[in-house]
């Protein structure tokens, strides 16, 4: 999400560029391009039931991260390091 002045931005800077304007797509909550409308409809399902005392599902939970180190050195195969 951006705002009008940083998409006019990238607009003037695409144009610098040379490259052809991007085509703005809106993004439904499956992941789907939807139009206007429907982010419209689903703006209202969510305020809807936030009026009312109901607990939403705004998505998934993550799941639990390994404990992995990161960038630990790992020895080379056939090689014993002390």
């Amino acid at each position: 999400m951006q705002s009008e002045s940083v998409k006019e931005r990238f607009r003037a800077e695409r144009e610098a560029l040379g490259l052809p304007p991007k085509e703005e797509v809106l993004i439904g909550e499956d992941g789907l391009p939807v139009t206007q409308e429907q982010v419209a409809e689903e703006i209202q399902r969510y305020d809807d039931a936030l009026a009312g005392d109901v607990e939403i599902d705004i998505g998934e939970d993550e799941p639990q991260a390994k404990d992995v180190q990161f960038m630990a050195e790992e020895g080379k195969p056939g090689k014993v390091t002390v």
